[in-house]
């Protein structure tokens, strides 16, 4: 599976999870918002009585408190579905099988490698061995003399690839947190478009 049709995968995801939380919220909205309406009109006629001016008074003031806690608890839920989302990605990643997380970790590989002499640490030691295959069929397929490190990062996933005083992180929490920061804006847009 290549990386872009992974990425292209989490940002679908992202958009669907988007539009399920903007569904939600407007469902939530429409309630909130006729619970606030219903309790301001019965403080209204209830205050009518005393004083008329007072509870106009109130009713803006109760309007404006609900939409400030719908909106709070809107974000609250939206944030939350953004981080399910990524964690929902990160947890697609981890469980790829063997064969996928091999093609997966050779095309990665082989998009990154700089020099062809780079080092390569493994991140998470349940496929070091995976990785190690990896390395071997890119140095054949590319002519290079990449090194594995003996080295074992903590992760769930990917590798670490390593020339000179040079790192680059290509471990899944690393990508995915890349990704994340590249498209919360775009994904906080299609949430909140509309509002």
């Amino acid at each position: 599976m290549a990386l872009e049709d992974i990425l292209n995968r989490i940002k679908l995801d992202a958009q669907q999870s988007a539009q399920m939380i903007k569904d939600e919220a407007n469902n939530q909205f429409a309630k909130i918002i006729a619970q606030a309406q219903e309790k301001a009109e019965q403080t209204k006629q209830v205050l009518l009585e005393r004083v008329h001016h007072s509870a106009e008074e109130e009713k803006r003031q109760i309007m404006a408190i609900a939409r400030l806690e719908l909106r709070k608890q809107l974000l609250q839920e939206k944030q939350q579905q953004i981080e399910t989302a990524f964690v929902n990605a990160l947890e697609y990643l981890r469980d790829l099988d063997e064969n996928e997380y091999g093609a997966f970790m050779k095309q990665l590989l082989l998009d990154a490698v700089q020099t062809r002499e780079e080092t390569i640490i493994s991140v998470g030691s349940k496929r070091q061995q995976i990785i190690n295959n990896v390395v071997q069929d890119v140095n054949v397929q590319t002519n290079g003399s990449l090194v594995i490190s003996h080295e074992v990062r903590i992760g769930s996933g990917g590798f670490i690839l390593q020339w000179g005083k040079k790192e680059m992180n290509y471990s899944f929490e690393a990508m995915l947190h890349q990704i994340k920061e590249e498209i919360t804006n775009d994904v906080a847009n299609i949430l909140f478009q509309g509002k």
